[in-house]
């Protein structure tokens, strides 16, 4: 089924998976990496990106949580959280 056959309900539960996908690989590329300054600045970008191109799917309230997340994120790809 295309995403042009389906309701208008359906089809933004879609377009939400998608980006929620979108997000959870760009966060798992984080925590699977030794994140330098470039690394975050980069998944900073791709996640505007794709936070940006949501078409307002996402309230500021899961926008706030997705960034948490991605703090998180940070913290387990990082040099430091590894070492302890």
């Amino acid at each position: 089924m295309s995403v042009g056959s389906l309701s208008c309900e359906q089809k933004n539960s879609k377009e939400n998976d998608i980006v929620l996908a979108a997000l959870n690989i760009v966060i798992d590329g984080i925590a699977n990496s030794d994140v330098s300054a470039e690394t975050k600045c980069a998944a900073n970008y791709i996640a505007g990106l794709v936070m940006a191109d949501n078409k307002g799917m996402l309230d500021p309230e899961k926008q706030k949580a997705i960034l948490c997340i991605f703090e998180m994120a940070f913290e387990v790809g990082s040099p430091v959280a590894m070492a302890s």
